[in-house]
């Protein structure tokens, strides 16, 4: 466990960082993230499920279907979000990036089984936990609160989940955990860049 969390630790800075370092007050570009973020929150029950149905460990099968519950509904408050703020889904393609973000996932479950999915959901729930709390009252101000539900539903839920991220791990053999630590560090590097891809896409649309 100590190395995923030196591994989560020399990487969740930079993503952090990132993270808040966007134009949260440029209307397109949040529309544009809450669209984005809604095309690969759609796949978190599937890449659990399917990371389960990979899963030769009883008790680490039985967590990752847990958290597809807990997972139920999440890409509903993007949408809500995205109708309150004047937008519709339809207005915003799924980007390739957004795309292959949670392809890797898929692809890595089917070579070295539930590992990956740990990987990411470490790297991002932990980014969650650190980021929403002080984003989602800046989003409140700016757009109102019922543009803010993703995020603000995130600054709450995603702390117990961060650290279930590490209870899980008891499950996980060593090699299980280097592809764990693999997985935080490619998760972090693509989610910056779907970053920067939106914040493109997004000055594109206001030009």
């Amino acid at each position: 466990m100590d190395k995923v969390k030196q591994t989560y630790e020399a990487n969740i800075g930079a993503l952090v960082d990132r993270f808040m370092n966007n134009p949260w007050d440029n209307k397109e570009f949040y529309a544009e993230y809450i669209a984005q973020t809604y095309y690969y929150v759609c796949h978190s029950t599937k890449l659990l499920k399917y990371a389960a149905d990979h899963c030769d460990h009883p008790e680490l099968k039985e967590c990752l279907l847990h958290h597809v519950k807990e997972e139920l509904g999440h890409e509903q408050w993007c949408l809500k979000d995205l109708k309150n703020l004047g937008y519709d889904i339809k207005m915003f393609p799924e980007s390739s990036v957004t795309r292959a973000m949670y392809q890797a996932i898929y692809d890595g479950i089917d070579k070295m089984g539930p590992a990956p999915i740990i990987g990411y959901a470490i790297a991002l729930e932990g980014m969650s936990a650190s980021v929403c709390p002080p984003l989602a009252p800046i989003l409140i101000k700016n757009y109102g609160d019922k543009s803010a539900a993703f995020i603000k539903n995130h600054a709450v839920i995603d702390q117990a989940h961060a650290a279930e991220g590490y209870d899980i791990l008891k499950y996980l053999t060593r090699d299980e955990k280097e592809i764990v630590c693999q997985f935080i560090k490619t998760s972090c590097k693509a989610y910056i860049k779907f970053f920067d891809d939106m914040q493109a896409a997004s000055f594109r649309q206001s030009a």
